[in-house]
């Protein structure tokens, strides 16, 4: 009874192994499963996290290139209007690109850009008006430094338009003022710098 009894106690411990083993293999290979999907959980989402980043950098890129745009092509078109500046005689692209401007402004502007576009849009007058048009580019330009993160800037942005002196000179002092009167002193000016008679201005015409 006693061999016996040895044989069954070296049974047992050797189930009692074996379970422990089966237990422990069974419960590394849980927490390998487990280990594994947790894993796989974090990559998916850190890839659909990195893929939002991408798209949202894209429409930010995509917006800020379509409003600088946007502001360049209108502020173009300020003043070529007037026949005497160069470029006149492309007046129709530049309108054309001024109502792509105000169309994407209104799509992609801040709040207050869009809305000043919406009003232009609602009554082209305000293209004439120049305390509008100034804070219009004032509030553009403010949003588009904010994207860019470029430090603010103060005043009113200016713009540069190059007279067309040749046809100045070869028109008429009434012609002028109709377009300018403003132009009158610089037709004077330029008839002095080239030798040219130069005829007093009426009282009727003084600036």
């Amino acid at each position: 009874m006693e061999e016996f009894s040895f044989w069954q106690e070296v049974l047992k411990e050797a189930i009692a192994s074996a379970f422990a083993a089966l237990v422990l293999v069974i419960g590394a290979w849980v927490t390998f499963f487990r280990s594994m999907r947790e894993n796989r959980r974090k990559h998916v989402q850190e890839m659909e996290a990195e893929l939002e980043k991408q798209r949202a950098e894209r429409r930010e890129a995509y917006a800020t290139e379509t409003l600088v745009t946007a502001y360049r092509n209108l502020h173009a078109l300020l003043m070529r209007e007037n026949p005497l500046m160069l470029g006149h005689d492309k007046l129709g692209q530049y309108r054309i690109k001024a109502e792509d401007a105000l169309r994407d402004i209104q799509l992609l502007g801040n709040k207050e850009s869009a809305e000043l576009a919406q009003k232009i849009g609602e009554s082209v007058d305000l293209l004439n008006d120049q305390a509008f048009m100034s804070t219009f580019f004032i509030t553009l330009r403010s949003s588009l430094r904010d994207r860019l993160q470029l430090q603010p800037v103060d005043g009113t942005p200016s713009f540069v338009r190059f007279l067309d002196d040749d046809k100045i000179l070869s028109i008429s002092d009434m012609e002028i003022s109709a377009i300018n009167p403003d132009l009158l002193n610089h037709k004077r000016m330029l008839q002095q710098q080239r030798g040219l008679p130069v005829d007093s201005l009426p009282a009727s015409e003084s600036i």
